[in-house]
């Protein structure tokens, strides 16, 4: 999506719309913790997108 020039907003937006679940509630339901679902935001796509370990080659 950032390649295609989305900007974080827009991405977090979209996940958000496909309902797709935050790292924070992924994680946390992998550990068996059920917490309510955190909504993507921007700042969190940023880091993603800036941290190597999710950079795909």
């Amino acid at each position: 999506m950032r390649l295609q020039g989305l900007g974080y907003g827009k991405i977090a937006a979209a996940l958000n719309n496909e309902e797709m679940p935050s790292l924070r509630t992924y994680m946390s339901r992998r550990d068996g913790v059920e917490i309510p679902a955190k909504a993507w935001i921007a700042c969190v796509i940023r880091r993603m997108a800036e941290n190597e370990a999710y950079i795909a080659i």
